[in-house]
């Protein structure tokens, strides 16, 4: 039995889509210990839809239970196929997608997009209006809050991820209750 993996058993990817990234995450490996982002490393490359069709392709696609992108070194929605690719994706096969994202970034109208494509979005909302930026530096409530409307009021599937720190501890079931407002 070959328990390797290989294009004839792979079923799920976490595709990294962008090495860009609108925040500056403190513990993200983007950046140097005295946060310096490293240039050699970020804000150069996104995987294009014609790499997804011609290195991954139909087959490959075809047989996965799972594609998602939980970027290390970027979020996926900055990339500008992010839905393109999504929408090839979930063409190719009866799958579950996803994609995680702190949310701050592109305009209201990517996002019911992306809800079109019936790919889950795990929002990275840690904390509330005045704790988020504390980590998610760079990223405005104002625009988490109105790029998950948008998402959610089109139709899209969301989650919630609240990473806790002893600045949000107090904040959980705040978070929570806003949560099940917003339709998480």
């Amino acid at each position: 039995m070959n328990t390797f993996i290989n294009t004839e058993n792979i079923n799920t990817i976490n595709a990294e889509l962008s090495n860009y990234c609108n925040s500056a995450c403190p513990m993200c490996p983007r950046f140097d210990f005295e946060l310096n982002l490293i240039k050699e490393i970020t804000n150069n490359s996104h995987t294009t839809l014609d790499v997804i069709k011609n290195r991954i392709g139909d087959k490959i696609l075809s047989q996965l239970q799972k594609f998602y992108s939980c970027g290390v070194l970027g979020d996926g929605a900055m990339n500008p196929e992010c839905v393109e690719i999504y929408d090839y994706v979930k063409t190719s096969g009866t799958f579950a997608t996803s994609l995680s994202t702190n949310g701050g970034l592109r305009n209201k109208e990517f996002w019911k997009a992306l809800a079109q494509t019936k790919t889950r979005v795990v929002f990275a909302i840690d904390g509330l209006e005045d704790t988020n930026h504390l980590y998610r530096r760079n990223v405005k409530w104002e625009k988490v809050i109105e790029n998950v409307q948008a998402f959610i009021n089109a139709g899209g599937i969301a989650d919630w991820d609240f990473l806790v720190f002893k600045h949000n501890q107090h904040q959980i079931d705040e978070a929570e209750q806003l949560s099940i407002k917003l339709g998480f």
